[in-house]
């Protein structure tokens, strides 16, 4: 990327919004969504002092004016979080949110060995517990 801010980011289950902060300054826009309304308070109370950062619930993505609407679509550590059903929906909203020429960057953490096991038994937990 030049020097001037360019383009529109979408950050897909932005969380915190810690992302969206860091690079704030390389966009013309950012968008971060997720489906918690509480967690995208606070995300727009500490971020504020952004004039080209909005925070928006999932599901109002669907509107038109977000097709294709993004140069870079982010979707860190949220996939792992998601059913197989839900998974597909999420990269088919991903591909649809994406301009033709734009990028889709997508990570999930490497779960092996013990820290694995420390994972499987804390979702298993949290699962009975409901």
């Amino acid at each position: 990327m030049s020097g001037q801010p360019e383009g529109k980011l979408l950050d897909y289950g932005c969380g915190d919004g810690t992302f969206i902060g860091l690079v704030a300054g390389r966009f013309k826009g950012c968008v971060g969504a997720d489906i918690a309304p509480d967690q995208l308070d606070d995300c727009r109370r500490r971020f504020a002092s952004l004039p080209n950062v909005r925070f928006r619930l999932v599901q109002e993505l669907a509107a038109t004016e977000h097709m294709s609407d993004y140069a870079v679509v982010t979707c860190m550590e949220t996939l792992e979080h998601c059913t197989d059903q839900t998974v597909e929906r999420v990269l088919a909203d991903l591909s649809r949110l994406c301009r033709a020429d734009g990028r889709v960057v997508i990570s999930v953490p490497v779960e092996t060995g013990p820290v694995f096991l420390i994972k499987c038994f804390m979702r298993k937990l949290a699962a009975w517990r409901r």
